[in-house]
Formats: structure tokens, sequence, C-alpha cells
């Protein structure tokens, strides 16, 4: 958890400081040239992933080195406030 807010807090900008939004891909002069480019790339056909059958990977106990099998799965659960 202590890794997550110290990599989350490197992309949160000092009090004072404020980010350049005047040139680059996030100035308002970019929007029509992204919209065409987003219009380009959705009238292009969708590619067909290539499938490559893989043989199952088997996982064997540390223990009686033994191959382990997959009973069941956890959900998610609700957010923490």
């Amino acid at each position: 958890m202590l890794m997550f807010i110290a990599m989350f807090l490197q992309h949160v900008l000092p009090k004072r400081l404020r980010r350049v939004r005047t040139s680059g891909w996030q100035s308002p002069a970019a929007k029509a040239k992204f919209q065409r480019i987003r219009a380009l790339l959705d009238a292009l056909p969708e590619c067909v992933p290539v499938t490559v059958a893989k043989e199952p990977v088997t996982i064997c106990c540390p223990m009686c080195q033994k191959p382990m099998r997959l009973i069941g799965t956890f959900n998610r659960g609700p957010p923490r406030c």
C-alpha cells in the first residue's frame, strides 16, 4: 500500500505549480487534429488477433510437488471509504 501511495504522489504537482496545457496534445488547437485522427482510426478495419493454442500451465505444490488445481476465485469486495 505504501508503494502505491509513493508512486501516486510522484504525479501530484506542488501547490503553486500549474500544468501547462497551451502546447502539445492537450492544447485547444490540437482538438480538431485528434478528432480527425480518431475518425481515421475508427475507419480502419479491425485486426483479427491470431490465437495460438497454448498448453495449460500446471503449477506444482512447493511442498509435495503434485499439480495444483483451481477450486474457485474471489470476487472483488466493495470499495473502502
